[in-house]
Formats: structure tokens, sequence, C-alpha cells
């Protein structure tokens, strides 16, 4: 069935409402780019980023010592420990941790990690559900800048 313009419906009645078509010139063009260059780069967004995960320290702590001792760019490590990943700094600090919704690509593996951002959060920007997890007034937030590429 043909609709005015000679276009295929989206939808038709009693169809699955999609439609198969080949691969678009654009499409393919990106998919040889990929694969001309494999490397993500990944910028967790932040429902990604863990960020209360500072705020379960009383401060002082070593965990705000050393999150304050970053500078935009610096290097991280990417590290998985149990289920979640997390950020550490040059000394080997956990400084920050992602979400659990945060996912690498199975196939894939962080070669590098540097600190793209560091946000300020306050008590009150938490919800009452997480009010009493809160042990300190303010805290920073590690947003950090992923690289990965394929694990061979």
């Amino acid at each position: 069935m043909a609709t005015p313009g000679g276009r295929e419906p989206v939808a038709s009645e009693g169809g699955t409402g999609f439609l198969a078509r080949e691969l678009g010139k654009a499409a393919r063009r990106e998919t040889a780019l990929q694969a001309a260059l494999p490397r993500l780069y990944l910028r967790p967004r932040l429902s990604e980023v863990d960020i209360g995960y500072a705020d379960r320290y009383v401060t002082p702590s070593g965990l705000h010592a050393a999150i304050a001792a970053l500078r935009i760019g610096d290097l991280l490590e990417l590290r998985r420990t149990h289920d979640r990943w997390e950020l550490a700094d040059r000394s080997g600090q956990t400084v920050g941790r992602l979400a659990s919704v945060f996912r690498v690509p199975a196939t894939f593996k962080c070669i590098r990690a540097n600190v793209a951002a560091i946000i300020l959060r306050r008590r009150e920007d938490t919800g009452p559900a997480y009010l009493s997890n809160v042990r300190c007034d303010e805290w920073e937030v590690v947003l950090p800048d992923l690289i990965l590429e394929p694990s061979q």
C-alpha cells in the first residue's frame, strides 16, 4: 500500500508497525567509522554516577580530602569492585562510584579515566528517602571521562 508521495506507511491495519529497510548511507558510514576507530569516549550521565557516595562519610575524612585534592584532567582508575564500578585516584584511594545502572559494554575495557568535573552537593539537594544516610552537610562528586577500547 502506498501513501501520497509514494512512501510506504509506517503502520498499516493488522501490520506490525515496523518497516524493513536497508541500512542507510549515513548508518553504513557510521558503522565503518566505528570499525576504523574502535574506541568509545564516554562521559557518564549524572544518573549513572552515585552522587551520594561521599555523603555517607563524615567530614573530615580521607575520602573528602582526596576528592578536594583532585583537579580537572587528573588521571583516575576505573575498577570493578563487587557489583559496582569505582573511581580511584593515583594513590588508589576511592574517590567516587558509578551508579548500578552504569555499564561498560561487555566487549570493552577502560584504557583511560580522567576527572571531567567535580560538582558540589548539599544535604538540601538530597531526596527525603536518602536523608537518613547523609553524614555531612555538603560533599563533592567526581564526574569522569572514560576512554574504552575493545578487549582482546
